[in-house]
Protein backbone atom coordinates (compact mmCIF):
# COMPACT_ATOMS: atom_id res chain seq x y z
CA UNK A 1 0.00 0.00 0.00
CA UNK A 2 1.43 3.58 -1.08
CA UNK A 3 -0.23 6.84 -0.10
CA UNK A 4 -2.13 7.02 -3.60
CA UNK A 5 -5.44 6.09 -2.60
CA UNK A 6 -7.97 7.43 -3.55
CA UNK A 7 -10.14 9.94 -2.15
CA UNK A 8 -13.15 7.85 -1.82
CA UNK A 9 -14.74 6.27 0.74
CA UNK A 10 -12.71 3.39 0.30
CA UNK A 11 -9.53 5.00 0.09
CA UNK A 12 -10.28 7.06 3.47
CA UNK A 13 -10.52 3.36 5.21
CA UNK A 14 -7.69 2.03 4.01
CA UNK A 15 -5.63 5.24 5.07
CA UNK A 16 -7.10 4.93 8.46
CA UNK A 17 -6.06 1.40 8.98
CA UNK A 18 -2.67 1.79 7.54
CA UNK A 19 -1.98 4.37 9.64
CA UNK A 20 -3.48 2.02 12.58
CA UNK A 21 -0.01 -0.21 11.52
CA UNK A 22 -2.05 -2.88 9.28
CA UNK A 23 -0.33 -4.74 7.19
CA UNK A 24 -2.37 -4.26 3.83
CA UNK A 25 -0.18 -6.80 2.42
CA UNK A 26 -1.35 -9.70 3.98
CA UNK A 27 -4.09 -11.88 2.03
CA UNK A 28 -7.04 -11.40 4.57
CA UNK A 29 -10.61 -12.60 4.52
CA UNK A 30 -13.08 -10.17 3.56
CA UNK A 31 -16.65 -9.66 4.77
CA UNK A 32 -18.99 -7.74 3.00
CA UNK A 33 -22.61 -6.68 4.31
CA UNK A 34 -25.19 -6.51 2.68
CA UNK A 35 -29.17 -6.12 3.37
CA UNK A 36 -32.11 -7.72 1.99
CA UNK A 37 -35.86 -6.96 2.58
CA UNK A 38 -36.35 -10.68 3.27
CA UNK A 39 -35.09 -13.90 3.43
CA UNK A 40 -35.74 -15.85 0.28
CA UNK A 41 -34.29 -12.60 -1.43
CA UNK A 42 -31.28 -12.50 0.67
CA UNK A 43 -31.22 -16.97 -0.42
CA UNK A 44 -31.29 -15.91 -4.15
CA UNK A 45 -28.72 -13.39 -3.98
CA UNK A 46 -26.60 -15.86 -1.86
CA UNK A 47 -26.93 -18.75 -4.60
CA UNK A 48 -25.48 -16.09 -7.16
CA UNK A 49 -22.64 -15.14 -4.78
CA UNK A 50 -21.54 -18.44 -4.06
CA UNK A 51 -21.35 -19.54 -7.73
CA UNK A 52 -18.91 -16.14 -7.80
CA UNK A 53 -16.60 -17.46 -5.47
CA UNK A 54 -17.64 -15.85 -2.24
CA UNK A 55 -18.92 -17.68 0.78
CA UNK A 56 -22.37 -16.11 2.32
CA UNK A 57 -23.82 -16.61 5.43
CA UNK A 58 -27.66 -15.15 6.29
CA UNK A 59 -27.91 -13.95 9.90
CA UNK A 60 -31.10 -14.73 11.79
CA UNK A 61 -33.42 -11.90 11.77
CA UNK A 62 -33.54 -10.50 15.99
CA UNK A 63 -36.86 -11.71 17.70
CA UNK A 64 -38.74 -8.25 17.37
CA UNK A 65 -37.58 -7.59 14.07
CA UNK A 66 -40.11 -8.19 11.46
CA UNK A 67 -38.59 -7.19 8.20
CA UNK A 68 -35.41 -7.40 6.41
CA UNK A 69 -32.75 -9.76 6.44
CA UNK A 70 -28.56 -9.78 6.66
CA UNK A 71 -26.18 -11.46 4.60
CA UNK A 72 -22.08 -11.27 4.98
CA UNK A 73 -20.18 -12.47 1.49
CA UNK A 74 -16.70 -13.28 2.41
CA UNK A 75 -13.87 -14.04 0.04
CA UNK A 76 -9.88 -13.96 0.70
CA UNK A 77 -7.94 -11.44 -1.39
CA UNK A 78 -5.87 -8.65 -0.65
CA UNK A 79 -7.06 -5.76 0.92
CA UNK A 80 -6.45 -3.28 -1.87
CA UNK A 81 -8.36 -0.43 -3.09
CA UNK A 82 -9.10 -1.85 -6.30
CA UNK A 83 -9.67 -5.42 -4.95
CA UNK A 84 -12.44 -3.93 -2.67
CA UNK A 85 -14.14 -1.82 -4.84
CA UNK A 86 -13.99 -4.68 -7.68
CA UNK A 87 -15.33 -6.77 -5.10
CA UNK A 88 -18.22 -4.20 -3.75
CA UNK A 89 -19.14 -3.80 -8.01
CA UNK A 90 -19.38 -7.31 -8.39
CA UNK A 91 -21.64 -7.79 -5.18
CA UNK A 92 -23.91 -4.86 -5.98
CA UNK A 93 -24.80 -5.96 -9.57
CA UNK A 94 -26.05 -9.24 -7.71
CA UNK A 95 -27.63 -7.77 -5.13
CA UNK A 96 -29.55 -5.27 -6.72
CA UNK A 97 -32.04 -7.79 -8.69
CA UNK A 98 -32.67 -9.31 -5.91
CA UNK A 99 -33.52 -6.30 -3.87
CA UNK A 100 -30.13 -6.20 -1.66
CA UNK A 101 -27.68 -3.17 -1.16
CA UNK A 102 -24.61 -3.11 -0.12
CA UNK A 103 -24.04 -1.87 3.85
CA UNK A 104 -20.04 -2.00 4.19
CA UNK A 105 -16.83 -4.31 4.36
CA UNK A 106 -14.44 -5.07 7.02
CA UNK A 107 -12.21 -7.44 8.27
CA UNK A 108 -10.16 -8.83 11.09
CA UNK A 109 -7.16 -8.04 12.44
CA UNK A 110 -5.18 -9.85 15.39
CA UNK A 111 -8.61 -9.35 17.70
CA UNK A 112 -9.34 -5.49 15.70
CA UNK A 113 -11.18 -5.26 12.78
CA UNK A 114 -10.88 -2.82 10.21
CA UNK A 115 -13.06 -1.42 7.23
CA UNK A 116 -16.62 0.35 6.87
Amino acid sequence: MNDDLPDDENGQILKGIQAKGVDLSVTRQLDFSLLFDDAVSAAKFMALASDQGFTCLMMEPHENDVSGCDVTACVRMLPSHHNITDAERRLAELAHPCGGELDGWGFLVEGETGGA
